[in-house]
């Protein structure tokens, strides 16, 4: 029992290990200006705008334009010796200027592999013009719909901050965003049939309310909003019922051979329960084996931050395993008080 009490401990994952919430325009600011930092340029965002036209085959083409102050954000620490070229070198070099543009839209996702094509790239005075295609934004859902999962990444994700002043999603013609994504985006953001359009601030950037959402652009039309319904649960429930299994099947293995091997010893000795005791020795091992899991788990483990590899699975098994032990002794009660009620009535 210390033991199993000891994994449990291990496998509860620290807050501290949580990522932090992430930029709903990466390519706006930070990417802009880690890549200009990693070439030797001193280039700090101080006002960003930005649009995402979605395409119907799920692509998009991100427009952003930045204006910047020749100097180091305070974020970047810099040695005694770091010298840093003007942004103005960025106007002077065609491949500089094309190399940070398109290392800053790669910055839009980090977690899939996949080409992003820049379009094309200007600097001006202070300010950089840069549009590029993303070919992976939405997928194409059942009933015509376009369901944008750029703000739902599948890894670990504690959230979103909006770091630029406007941010535009615009869904293809014909289309209208048919989900409610009023409580995922709150004061920070506003619906105008095919567009969300997000406001922040690049200097003091405000967080969103929703940490995962989607955007569903379905056909205009008086069904819109049931179709982005089903077209939503389409892509969640399989991702749940996957999620189910993949976490709750080494568990429901181990309790159902634990109790498993109860039942078929207590038999083999001639000691059977009617089915009303049966159905009370099941329910109560089962009841046993789920508060501690879920309490610790969850019904679908997501690990945020570090991650812990098979610990989780191992205190289902030491859960499981404690249950059949303790099953064994629930059964005979239940068993040596069906013999006892069978006496009194013969009686």
């Amino acid at each position: 029992m210390a033991l199993l009490l000891a994994l449990a401990a291990l496998a509860v994952v620290p807050a501290t290990a949580a990522p932090p919430p992430e930029s709903v325009c990466a390519p706006c600011q930070e990417g802009l200006e880690w890549n200009a930092h990693r070439y030797d340029i001193a280039l700090d965002v101080t006002h960003s705008n930005a649009t995402v036209r979605v395409h119907p085959n799920g692509s998009a083409t991100w427009t952003v334009t930045s204006q910047f102050e020749h100097r180091v954000p305070d974020r970047y620490t810099t040695g005694p010796n770091e010298s840093f070229g003007d942004p103005s070198f960025l106007s002077r070099h065609r491949d500089l200027r094309r190399t940070v543009a398109s290392e800053a839209a790669d910055h839009t996702d980090d977690t899939v592999p996949e080409e992003i094509r820049l379009q094309s790239v200007t600097v001006a005075n202070d300010t950089i013009r840069f549009r590029f295609l993303e070919p992976t934004v939405a997928r194409q859902a059942p009933g015509g719909v376009v369901l944008v999962d750029e703000f739902r990444p599948d890894g670990p994700h504690t959230g979103w901050f909006v770091d630029v002043d406007r941010l535009r999603v615009v869904g293809p013609s014909g289309t209208t965003l048919a989900n409610d994504v009023e409580s995922a985006v709150g004061d920070h953001g506003a619906v105008d049939g095919r567009t969300l359009t997000l406001t922040g601030n690049v200097t003091d950037p405000p967080a969103l309310p929703g940490d995962q959402f989607f955007l569903a652009f379905a056909p205009s039309g008086q069904w819109a909003g049931t179709v982005a319904t089903f077209a939503i649960a389409s892509v969640t429930v399989p991702q749940f019922l996957g999620g189910l299994v993949a976490t709750q099947l080494v568990g429901a293995v181990a309790l159902a051979l634990a109790l498993g091997t109860v039942l078929w010893l207590r038999r083999r000795r001639g000691e059977s329960l009617d089915r009303k005791s049966l159905a009370l020795w099941l329910g109560v091992a089962v009841s046993l084996y789920l508060l501690p899991t879920l309490s610790l788990f969850g019904l679908v483990y997501r690990p945020v931050g570090l991650s812990l590899g098979p610990l989780p699975d191992l205190v289902r098994v030491g859960v499981a395993i404690a249950v059949g032990a303790g099953g064994w002794y629930g059964y005979g009660v239940l068993h040596d008080r069906s013999r006892a009620e069978a006496a009194t009535a013969e009686t």
